[in-house]
């Protein structure tokens, strides 16, 4: 199968995928450099990703990273020929395989190392995600709840339990695996613990805050006090101002145009314009017009 048109379609998110999840943490790979050969070739095949990437970012062409990731590929084949039983190797394989858009070899490479250590939270993460690419929804579903179950404090796993279900979980539903409505209602729950776990997160709070207004019946009130606990954590300037309009959007839909109207000051973001003049247009109507909406009517 011709992968490239994979490649790139999954680039964008190489960093977080092979760099930046929660493998162990590449800080303390570096810190174990001296430790053996073994882990110095990894650190080098890790630093050759870490190319692939600024090439990307550089704007290298299609063909020059591909012929780039195929070498990283060959790496990776080469190194655990010689090391089969080097645990992160296997772990840090399978990573770069799914990003690459090569779902069964990565599958592969986590199950080895799972045989190599059982239970190891990222590797379930990591074979749950896998399957979710290969459309084994169902079958991916269990793996990402024993990632949680191994390691509930690590939020980034209940982030992952949550995308999933937003994802896939209505396929779910209708396959019998979940009940009506309640994937959108775990997908709640799960970004709210993870924002729990990690509250200074603006990006996790942005999930949470959005999760609610997912579910078959929105609570709207309680979706602008979402968005108005995740507004402080707001860094840049279109950050706030989306938030604010959440917020907006929010009081509208619990009926209350008079709460909107407080947070719609006029916005600098260009992309927000139209949503801006939107709520605009709608805090101006005669108060007897808005009327609390549903989820329906809020499409």
């Amino acid at each position: 199968m011709n992968r490239r048109t994979n490649f790139f379609s999954c680039f964008c998110l190489w960093a977080g995928l092979v760099l930046g999840s929660g493998l162990v943490p590449l800080r303390a790979q570096e810190a174990v450099v001296d430790e053996s050969v073994a882990d110095q070739r990894l650190i080098e095949i890790l630093a050759s990703e870490r190319d692939l990437v600024a090439a990307a970012v550089q704007g290298v062409g299609q063909d020059g990273l591909l012929v780039r990731a195929q070498d990283i590929a060959r790496s990776y084949e080469s190194f655990l020929a010689d090391n089969p039983d080097h645990l992160y190797g296997w772990i840090l394989c399978g990573k770069f395989l799914r990003s690459v858009g090569a779902d069964n070899k990565a599958f592969a490479a986590f199950r080895k190392a799972n045989s190599l250590q059982p239970d190891l939270p990222v590797v379930q993460q990591q074979m749950g995600l896998v399957l979710a690419d290969l459309g084994s929804y169902e079958a991916a579903l269990p793996f990402l709840l024993r990632a949680v179950e191994l390691d509930p404090e690590e939020p980034g796993y209940h982030d992952e339990i949550g995308i999933f279900l937003i994802k896939y979980g209505s396929q779910l539903e209708v396959d019998g695996v979940l009940g009506e409505g309640r994937a959108s209602a775990l997908a709640l729950e799960s970004f709210e613990t993870a924002f729990r776990l990690d509250p200074d997160s603006f990006e996790r709070g942005w999930r949470w805050a959005e999760a609610h207004a997912d579910l078959a019946e929105p609570d709207w009130e309680a979706t602008a006090m979402a968005w108005q606990r995740v507004l402080p954590l707001a860094q840049t300037v279109p950050e706030r101002e989306a938030s604010r309009l959440q917020i907006s959007r929010g009081w509208i839909e619990a009926g209350k145009p008079e709460r909107a109207e407080e947070w719609l000051e006029p916005v600098e973001t260009e992309a927000l314009q139209a949503s801006w003049e939107q709520l605009r247009a709608m805090v101006s109507k005669d108060p007897g017009d808005i009327a609390p909406q549903t989820s329906s009517d809020s499409g």
